[in-house]
């Protein structure tokens, strides 16, 4: 399932189910959060920029496959939620007895965007040594 707000496809949205033998729903897996008007707002500026100037940096060993703008949020097991609007890049590799293709998330100069988090790091101090008893032989 494909999921688009206002024109702009939201890239890591997801519905994932599983049915039982009567067709009925066994499990299910939503990842759908309300999108940030100010992100929606930026995807949009960024889709009429990428279509007019954005050329998609070459990959060693592939072909770009194709070129779309979206919006990337946070896993649904995360503890923030955080939101970008990226251009995705899809590679195909020139090689067929390759099977993953390269994606990359770019802002419109061709730099990678930061990927939305799971969760806030927090950054510890650094410990001190531990003690090492001298050994005597």
């Amino acid at each position: 399932m494909r999921r688009v707000v206002g024109g702009v496809p939201i890239l890591n949205s997801r519905l994932a189910l599983d049915l039982d033998g009567d067709g009925q729903i066994a499990a299910l897996e939503l990842s759908w959060p309300a999108i940030e008007p100010k992100v929606l707002e930026e995807a949009r500026h960024l889709q009429k920029l990428a279509k007019a100037e954005f050329k998609a940096p070459e990959r060693k060993g592939a072909r770009i496959e194709s070129v779309e703008v979206g919006i990337l949020h946070s896993p649904g097991a995360s503890f923030v939620e955080d939101q970008v609007a990226a251009i995705r890049v899809i590679y195909a590799p020139d090689d067929s007895k390759l099977g993953m293709k390269p994606v990359a998330y770019l802002d419109m100069n061709g730099r990678p965007v930061a990927i939305p988090r799971q969760m806030i790091g927090k950054t510890e101090a650094p410990t001190r040594g531990r003690h090492v008893p001298d050994e005597k032989k």
